[in-house]
């Protein structure tokens, strides 16, 4: 039986200060928080993690924690309550998570985690409906959310994502949906449904983690989350949805500010969509590359119909980048 007392959250900051800080009073504002909170610092802007630590010790203090520890610790010192794990350089979502799973698998007290997007605002009882479902259903492996937008206040996915086997393309579970129809739906209904937890908010079980393995750290962004969801799938393990576990999300918790980052991260985010779909398919289901592959060439000649040669050329680029199995970070030069 899983409790709330042996759950370890791991929340990953890359320049998300503000939004971070806001996720860690929600977390320790919950009527029974995690075991642990583990924040990672995933190679911000200069001054940010030593910011970030600041702020997090001040925060524990206000809830009366004892001051985080700053990690990887010695194997004699706890990993409970507030922990702080900097890296040095931002080798990208999957990588910041596993640093922390890592260290928390190598304590025996974590029978399970929970990865949650730093620019989240957890509901107080989202933790124990996670909690609640995964004890319900002792084949599933992940258990995924009702994440609510905070632009409109409307469902963005009960849990996660279907996959279509022709193109690769994913969409989200019940998206749009108004809050209040979510009582009507039935999890078990959805759950058929459900091709991948969407990582924004995701339970994963220490058992089923410890026999597939930890995050694909190649594909850096995006893309990450359902890969290993299949591979939860394929090893035997269900895919869950907790109703109840309500978590509004801002979305683009690291998208930068300033115009000229803003369109380098833009660019960043549609290139790596397209290779990192092609990537998923090609590992998955090699069957439908070609079906993939049609519908990226309907893309580029959408592009080139609307006057966007850069971006139809970025199309192509990435699926060249997809069939000479690029990994990691993209370097646009090579790309």
């Amino acid at each position: 039986m899983l409790f709330s007392s042996s759950v370890a959250c791991i929340i990953v900051n890359y320049n998300g200060l503000a939004k971070t800080l806001a996720c860690l009073e929600a977390l320790l504002s919950m009527p029974t928080p995690p075991h642990s909170i583990c924040v990672v610092d995933n190679g911000s802007r200069p001054g940010e993690s030593d910011a970030l630590l600041r702020a997090w010790t001040d925060i524990c203090w206000q809830h009366n924690i004892d001051a985080p520890v700053i990690c990887p610790p010695q194997p004699s010192d706890r990993l409970r309550g507030g922990l702080f794990l900097p890296l040095a350089e931002n080798l990208g979502f999957a990588a910041g998570n596993n640093a922390a799973l890592r260290m928390l698998l190598a304590k025996s007290d974590c029978h399970a985690f929970w990865l949650l997007n730093n620019d989240t605002l957890p509901r107080p009882g989202a933790l124990e409906a996670l909690i609640h479902r995964m004890n319900q259903r002792p084949d599933v492996g992940m258990v995924g959310s009702t994440l609510i937008r905070t632009r409109d206040a409307l469902l963005q996915t009960a849990a996660g994502v279907t996959l279509n086997l022709f193109t690769g393309i994913t969409r989200y579970v019940l998206n749009g949906l108004p809050p209040a129809k979510i009582p009507e739906c039935c999890e078990n209904a959805v759950e058929s449904k459900l091709a991948a937890i969407t990582a924004a908010s995701c339970l994963v079980s220490r058992a089923a983690l410890e026999h597939v393995g930890l995050m694909d750290e190649s594909f850096f962004l995006y893309f990450e989350d359902v890969d290993w969801s299949l591979k939860f799938r394929k090893a035997g393990y269900a895919l869950a949805w907790a109703k109840e576990s309500f978590v509004l999300h801002e979305e683009g918790g690291s998208a930068p500010d300033g115009s000229a980052a803003a369109l380098t991260y833009t660019t960043l985010v549609d290139y790596l969509s397209y290779r990192n779909r092609l990537r998923l398919m090609l590992a998955h289901y090699p069957l439908g590359v070609p079906t993939v592959l049609l519908s990226f060439t309907y893309a580029i000649c959408k592009r080139i119909l609307r006057g966007e040669p850069q971006k139809a050329l970025l199309v192509a680029k990435a699926a060249c980048a997809a069939l000479r199995n690029e990994q990691g970070k993209p370097n646009f030069n090579k790309a």
